[in-house]
């Protein structure tokens, strides 16, 4: 079997929003997928290092409002992402699985807490996605897939910057990219990801499903 090896680098620097819980609503962070992310790759097998920080200056409530104080903090990861796509075809598709394993460092400052510091760090929630579907075309390219986030990391619902997030989630991507031109030079894309939580059973909160869409075009 033919064997490749990928190595992708992002980095992204924004800030954050969080629950009334102070906790991010759901596993995937937007924003880290290059835009050929709706195409899956050759036959082999592929690591994806993401490298991810946040620089947090504000929280907010439940209801989207600002929570009061000087509430601040940083998310720092770096993901390891093992791709295997297979010489086997479904439906047409090219077949493949995955997993991720990522490791986190999460540190807050927070007034809302009582002037109160949090931090963790360590080996996060992993996910094991067992479906990668890729369909190729002379000018396009489709993606399904399906997996698990798996609720594996430490969590402590009184320490909001926990590197677990207490629940599994189930995700399910959809993405496509349209070329065009015969080269495949120019191109765009989208890749959505939905989400379906599971209870956290040491708040007994089960966190809404989130639809999150990443979408651009690219000129080579």
């Amino acid at each position: 079997m033919k064997k490749t090896t990928s190595i992708f680098l992002a980095a992204l620097s924004a800030s954050a929003a969080a629950s009334s819980a102070l906790a991010v609503n759901g596993h995937y962070s937007l924003g880290i997928e290059g835009l050929g992310a709706a195409a899956a790759p050759p036959q082999g097998l592929y690591y994806r290092g993401y490298l991810v920080h946040y620089e947090v200056d504000s929280f907010n409530d439940g209801s989207g409002s600002s929570v009061p104080g000087n509430n601040s903090g940083t998310v720092s990861a770096l993901a390891h992402r093992f791709i295997w796509m297979t010489d086997k075809t479904v439906l047409g598709a090219d077949y493949g699985m995955e997993t991720i394993i990522p490791m986190l460092d999460i540190e807050f400052d927070l007034d809302v807490a009582g002037g109160s510091r949090f931090d963790d760090d360590g080996i996060g929630d992993l996910f094991v996605g067992p479906i990668i579907l890729g369909w190729h075309g002379s000018q396009w390219d489709i993606t399904f897939a399906g997996g698990h986030w798996f609720d594996t990391a430490d969590f402590d619902a009184d320490n909001p910057a926990s590197v677990g997030k207490g629940y599994g989630t189930t995700m399910l991507t959809l993405g496509g990219m349209w070329h065009f031109d015969e080269e495949k030079r120019w191109n765009i894309s989208a890749l959505s990801r939905y989400e379906i939580k599971t209870k956290q059973d040491d708040t007994g909160v089960t966190p809404g499903d989130s639809w999150l869409v990443e979408w651009g075009s690219a000129i080579v």
